[in-house]
């Protein structure tokens, strides 16, 4: 891909010497910055631990279609003015909610007890829960 000649998403993971997208993918994107700077990290965090793979990515089976995606068909459906294309995405996406607030209930993260890549996913959609997704 050209920089700046098609169009750029966020987040997007930019390669300045070789002037290339490396990735626009979320998920790749965390699992990439989960290792990529160990050898310079003073106090390493392994966010996608082996032993918590399966659960993390069963999590993520919810959070993205729910909620990471389900904000954006809410607000693609309320905007086009289908009502429903908004149903469906707010569905999915209050279904997607309520199972993570049941989770939380017992714990204070989404698999267990410590922060996982499932945690970070979910937060940017659920700390800037914006009103358009809501009519």
């Amino acid at each position: 891909m050209d920089y700046g000649q098609d169009q750029l998403t966020t987040p997007i993971l930019f390669d300045k010497e070789s002037k290339q997208v490396a990735s626009n993918d979320p998920a790749q994107i965390l699992l990439m910055l989960n290792f990529a700077f160990d050898e310079w990290a003073e106090n390493k965090i392994d966010l996608y631990p082996t032993e918590m793979r399966e659960e993390i990515e069963n999590v993520n089976a919810v959070i993205f279609p729910g909620i990471n995606d389900g904000v954006y068909r809410c607000w693609v459906g309320g905007m086009r003015g289908s009502d429903e294309a908004y149903d469906e995405g707010y569905t999915g996406l209050r279904k997607a909610l309520e199972w993570v607030d049941s989770k939380l209930q017992s714990s204070a993260y989404l698999c267990g007890d410590r922060l996982t890549l499932a945690d970070i996913r979910a937060f940017p959609h659920l700390f800037r829960f914006d009103v358009i997704y809501h009519r």
